[in-house]
């Protein structure tokens, strides 16, 4: 690796660290990156992307084809191109982009990305058959636990616990897996183990409101019903949000 090459990549680096607090100093690394390197599809797709979350639409989609010219399958690229077209209510658009990738030999990452868009329009088995074809391709911990979350709405709680358990083996941090997976254990009866969980997620600030809310659950079930409203009470306190969405769910959701 030259060293315009390797001062390329952490440039790359710092923009991948920086994307999400701060997107205007990693597009700064980024462009330094293509200064260096103008030819990298994946500093194209990333800049794309920061360039998205700035709300400065044209100049992401001309780092986007820029992406997708150099490499027609590049995931960052492909996937962020999905989300925009859905969007901007394209969705056609965005399925026929997706085949396109599919019959130019697609990763699994791809082919779950597409299982994701079909289950988006409620296209539950179309989603499920792409998940599993994703899974022949080599896997993603994203088709385990979708195929997972597909069962869960079916009621077969055991194999959806072990698509959880098949997606943490491949990425133990999924963070929202693991909560799926406490709630499957409260499904199957499992309290104990469900309580352990949903405790050592209450210390996570992306789902410690859904944490505190299971844990609620466990208490109930178990008739503890002081303990279920402290945690319950826990739960609002920590994620307020949490009170509208149980409000307004659909009786027996």
């Amino acid at each position: 690796m030259s060293d315009a090459e390797l001062a390329s990549a952490q440039f790359r680096a710092i923009g991948a660290a920086y994307g999400e607090v701060d997107p205007v100093a990693a597009e700064e690394a980024y462009r330094r990156s293509l200064q260096l390197e103008p030819g990298v599809a994946v500093a194209h797709a990333a800049l794309a992307e920061v360039l998205t979350r700035l709300n400065r639409y044209a100049e992401a989609a001309s780092h986007l084809r820029r992406a997708l010219t150099l490499d027609p399958q590049q995931e960052q690229a492909l996937a962020l191109q999905m989300e925009l077209l859905v969007a901007e209510g394209l969705v056609p658009d965005a399925i026929a982009r997706f085949t396109m990738s599919l019959a130019n030999g697609a990763n699994a990452r791809i082919i779950t990305l597409f299982g994701d868009l079909l289950a988006r329009l409620g296209l539950r088995e179309d989603a499920a058959a792409r998940y599993r074809e994703a899974l022949r391709a080599g896997g993603t911990p994203e088709a385990h636990a979708n195929l997972a979350l597909l069962a869960v709405d079916d009621g077969r709680y055991e194999e959806a616990l072990q698509g959880f358990d098949r997606a943490l083996k491949l990425d133990p941090t999924l963070i929202e897996v693991r909560l799926n997976r406490a709630n499957v254990l409260v499904e199957l009866g499992r309290l104990d183990e469900a309580a352990e969980q949903f405790i050592s997620l209450t210390g996570d600030d992306d789902v410690a409101g859904p944490a505190w809310w299971g844990l609620a659950a466990v208490h109930e079930a178990r008739g503890d019903c002081g303990d279920a409203v402290a945690a319950r009470l826990r739960a609002l306190e920590t994620e307020p949000e949490l009170a509208r969405r149980c409000a307004t769910a659909p009786v027996g959701a």
